[in-house]
């Protein structure tokens, strides 16, 4: 048993039993190897990893592995979870040696902490051009003994590249704004750049391997609602409707896998991430506010019983993710042999088996991965099937399917609770309640938001914490999503104490991650001492950058509250990256999103009058990506949105401002959208 013994990742303690001399992260691995001149390994990795397992079973648990690493380095391993930060600056440091980047990551360092080797998944024997781990640690070990000199170059170059990659336009918080480069057709020119890496056969961006690419999407579909481009639209449904007939989306029990191997979105990466399910059902949720078509609400549904069934945590909050592997084999959880598929077949329905291409020999390493190859309504009509019946056979069988997926080893799952990962969720039940029609998941909503909150505010400082009683630091990422998590909770359930926690959250970001007087906040608290992995992030990850989101909650805070500066504020993080976000349509949707908003406007209204809670939920149908609202029977000076403001003669009115225009109110409905789409 090595030192990870005492760590609460479930990653870390899957390796806390090997001969390895593993370190957590620290003063103590590092230290050790400033004193004996050793260079320093950091591996990092997930829990749920289907390549960290692989490596880890073929070289961490070797006996001879683990005498030479023991020997010749001082050995990390990182939670990528628990440190986003560490992972994301050693990913950058992976991607500038090798133009390449996954997990696992092994990265090699001097004792100073100079970045000089690195590279992801070696095998234990090598293979065509693929060094195997034991060559790879030799190679390492005759460039520090034998050309030192080499590698300490080779490590400062590095750095002095990753510095450079910092090189943002900075706007001084006391500077003039200026953004003439904002303008209708730069918004214009990023909505083409999408489509021209978008794959309009299949939907989604580029060809394999595929991602959701959901902020991508929720670009065009926000892009959309503002200036009604039929084919933005038209490929989020794409998109949409060929992931959920695909193997990506578990087709028995709901939910999305990381990603999909091929073009067709057939081959999963059977892993599923919580903020995959987040993004996806917030998605879902606005495209429903579009389209409200069967499909996608079914969707959303088994995808939210999905996440209900297998990640919701006893405490409150959900778990963070369920492994690839299942009895040691990927993707045994979820896929069928012929016979087995067969026998959850119900007599006189054998037609499921070709509409969800289950095969003698399988379609996929000799088993079978359900997906919809065929089109419904045109499969029903060339085997001359009642449409109706036929779906009802297909919710059958998958129903069946379901349970007897149940008698098998469940795969792993990561049950820490990460703060930026959960309030992802919070939005997305709020988002799926409107959509949906269904206060419950509201509900739900409220619930977990005051269970995590229990949770990852730390009674004495009153931060956030990113994994309670971990030793994660303070993210920025956790404020950000827990910020916008509660305006999207406010929206639906006005109660002032979302806002005022809002409000005191973004005032602590102020405090604890500015940097001199910079428009962008670091990724880390600036107030802990180690500065390895402290930066600006400005690209979207699996995440939503953490700065772009809280420019957009800045601008929306600063519209409930009339606070100017807020506003400002978010027009100076956008001036700052203005040049940066150009290089890399994927890489940059939230900033787009940014932009569109501070383009056109966020849409303000203020509802007054008896029959304001009526009204209200009938706004939150409406698809408009960028509201602020508030609501009451009478006129509170206390709130900038009903202040000034009066009903008519007892009867409701609705008062809409988009950007610097406001208009006259109404009192309808039909009133409302008539004006709003003469304001795009």
């Amino acid at each position: 048993m090595n030192l990870l013994s005492h760590s609460l990742s479930p990653y870390l303690q899957q390796h806390r039993d090997q001969p390895i001399e593993w370190y957590p992260w620290g003063k103590e691995a590092l230290e050790l190897a400033r004193k004996d001149d050793r260079p320093i390994l950091v591996s990092i990795g997930y829990s749920t990893c289907h390549w960290c397992h692989v490596m880890s079973s073929e070289s961490f648990t070797d006996k001879d592995v683990a005498d030479y690493m023991n020997f010749h380095f001082v050995n990390i391993k990182i939670d990528r979870e628990e440190r986003p930060d560490l992972d994301g600056y050693f990913m950058d440091v992976c991607q500038k040696l090798t133009g390449r980047g996954g997990w696992p990551l092994q990265v090699f360092l001097t004792p100073d902490l100079k970045p000089f080797f690195a590279g992801n998944y070696f095998p234990p024997e090598p293979g065509g051009r693929q060094m195997s781990w034991f060559q790879a640690m030799r190679f390492v070990v005759h460039n520090f003994r034998n050309n030192r000199l080499a590698a300490e170059k080779q490590g400062q170059r590095i750095l002095d590249g990753l510095e450079a990659d910092q090189g943002l336009e900075i706007t001084p918080e006391s500077g003039t704004i200026s953004q003439p480069w904002l303008t209708s057709s730069r918004i214009d020119e990023y909505e083409a750049s999408l489509m021209r890496v978008a794959d309009l056969t299949y939907g989604g961006f580029g060809s394999s391997p595929k991602f959701p690419n959901a902020l991508a999407l929720s670009f065009l579909l926000e892009r959309t609602a503002n200036v009604n481009h039929p084919e933005s639209l038209r490929h989020v449904m794409r998109s949409v409707q060929f992931m959920l007939r695909g193997g990506i989306y578990d087709q028995a029990g709901g939910g999305f896998a990381r990603y999909a191997v091929d073009r067709l979105w057939k081959v999963p990466h059977f892993e599923k991430m919580l903020y995959d399910q987040a993004l996806m059902i917030q998605l879902l949720a606005d495209l429903i506010r579009h389209k409200p078509r069967r499909m996608y609400k079914r969707a959303l549904r088994e995808t939210l019983n999905f996440v209900e069934r297998d990640l919701v945590r006893p405490d409150g909050g959900w778990f963070a993710a369920l492994d690839a592997d299942s009895d040691a084999h990927e993707g045994a959880y979820y896929t069928w042999s012929f016979a087995e598929a067969s026998q959850c077949v119900a007599p006189g329905s054998s037609w499921l088996l070709e509409f969800f291409d289950v095969r003698e020999a399988g379609n996929w390493d000799g088993m079978n991965i359900l997906w919809q190859p065929h089109e419904l309504y045109a499969f029903a009509e060339e085997h001359h099937l009642d449409i109706e019946a036929a779906k009802e056979q297909i919710s059958r069988f998958k129903a069946t399917v379901l349970r007897a997926r149940e008698s098998r080893i469940k795969p792993h799952r990561d049950e820490k609770l990460i703060t930026d990962w959960n309030a992802l969720m919070v939005s997305a039940y709020v988002k799926a309640g409107v959509a949906l029609q269904e206060k419950v998941w509201i509900a739900h909503a409220r619930e977990q938001m005051n269970c995590i909150l229990n949770q990852v505010l730390d009674e004495s400082s009153k931060k956030l914490m990113h994994v309670p009683q971990s030793m994660a630091p303070v993210l920025l990422s956790d404020y950000a999503c827990t910020i916008q998590a509660l305006l999207d909770l406010y929206l639906a359930d006005p109660d002032q104490r979302w806002l005022n926690l809002a409000i005191s959250l973004m005032e602590q970001v102020d405090i604890y991650f500015s940097d001199q007087g910079q428009a962008l906040y670091m990724n880390r608290s600036t107030d802990q001492e180690e500065e390895l992995g402290r930066r600006i992030d400005v690209r979207d990850e699996e995440l939503p950058n953490a700065n772009a989101l809280l420019g957009q909650c800045l601008y929306l805070l600063g519209i409930y509250l009339d606070r100017s500066g807020w506003r400002d504020r978010a027009r100076k993080m956008l001036s700052a990256v203005s040049t940066m976000i150009q290089l890399d349509p994927l890489a940059y949707a939230s900033w787009y999103r940014l932009g569109q908003m501070l383009y056109g406007g966020a849409t303000e209204i203020a509802v007054l009058g008896p029959d304001h809670i009526e009204l209200r939920q009938q706004i939150l149908q409406m698809p408009l990506p960028y509201l602020v609202m508030a609501s009451a029977e009478y006129a509170d000076y206390d709130q900038p949105l009903l202040r000034d403001k009066n009903s008519r003669d007892g009867q409701t009115v609705i008062f809409v401002c988009r950007g610097e225009r406001c208009l006259p109110p109404v009192s309808t409905i039909p009133e409302l959208m008539e004006m709003l789409s003469s304001m795009q």
